[in-house]
């Protein structure tokens, strides 16, 4: 059975609307990204370029140097400081930047730019997953030491990236690990996701472990009839993230579409069965499996 979760609803329609978007559907380039020196120092950091609105180029390269800015203030005194960066990912909803100092005494700092490129914001950590205790302990087991929640971080396609403030390597968790944290709502701009609809019934989706099915279902619910699943016979290839309702339109009694998330958390064959009906009632209006194979 689906757990309501009011914090998973209100983020998947977020979501919903990312999705949906004609612009997501489409392979456009992301930011244009400079390199420039550094005064007085080695290497190299980034500045974004290229934008027709000339405010919020600033705004993004604000957000750039206020991090440069920070790494810079760690490497007074230290001998030949050397800047490097590295774009984890460039889309046109997302940007997300590493960047890191050393210098001849090792590793001193690494900051990070994680950038929503509609409005310009940069997230903290808390605003992509619910980071509780558990969660924590999850990144240790997989990373084999405990970030803190001002820890580096940035997104690839494989998973969240992280630097480690002892040695500066950096080592990714895998997003088919952290699932069950995921703040479904920002997902769709780092995640893979793929949506399906009703015809495709009896047929086989194959996904990358990590991506995200978004299963886009008709539904009226003023007339009581909603979809329902069964049973969970899709774990442990697939885990239930969260789910949304979206109105068709606002007129009274007008329907819309239930959006149910999905992650592929392992390689294998699973089924997702639907149902759509009354809670009321036995009968079933209509049935809908699909099969998932989760693959590498």
């Amino acid at each position: 059975m689906f757990i309501n979760n009011i914090t998973k609803i209100f983020g998947a329609i977020l979501l919903a609307f990312v999705l949906l978007s004609p612009k997501s559907a489409m392979a456009l380039p992301g930011t244009t990204i400079l390199s420039k020196g550094v005064e007085k120092a080695y290497g190299e950091v980034p500045e974004a370029n290229g934008f027709s609105d000339a405010v919020f180029q600033s705004r993004i390269n604000s957000h750039i140097n206020k991090a440069v800015k920070e790494l810079r203030d760690m490497a007074k005194g230290k001998n030949e400081a050397d800047f490097s960066y590295s774009v984890e990912m460039n889309t046109p909803d997302f940007l997300s930047i590493l960047l890191k100092v050393e210098a001849e005494e090792g590793f001193i700092a690494a900051r990070c730019v994680n950038i929503d490129m509609k409005s310009g914001n940069q997230y903290a950590f808390n605003e992509f997953f619910n980071a509780d205790g558990d969660f924590y302990e999850k990144l240790e087991s997989l990373l084999g030491w405990r970030p803190d929640p001002s820890a580096a971080f940035a997104f690839c396609k494989a998973g969240v990236s992280f630097v480690n403030p002892a040695t500066g390597d950096k080592q990714t968790a895998p997003y088919n690990e952290l699932f069950k944290w995921l703040h479904i709502g920002k997902a769709g701009y780092y995640i893979d996701a793929y949506y399906l609809a009703e015809d495709a019934e009896g047929k086989l989706f194959k996904g990358k472990v990590g991506n995200l099915v978004i299963l886009r279902l008709p539904s009226n619910k003023t007339t009581g009839y909603n979809w329902v699943a069964p049973n969970t016979d899709y774990e442990p290839v697939m885990q239930y993230i969260g789910t949304s309702y979206l109105l068709a339109s606002n007129q009274i009694g007008a329907g819309g579409w239930e959006m149910f998330i999905f992650g592929i958390s392992r390689q294998g064959n699973a089924f997702i069965e639907m149902h759509y009906k009354r809670n009321w009632e036995n009968k079933n209006i209509k049935t809908l499996k699909i099969q998932i194979s989760g693959e590498e």
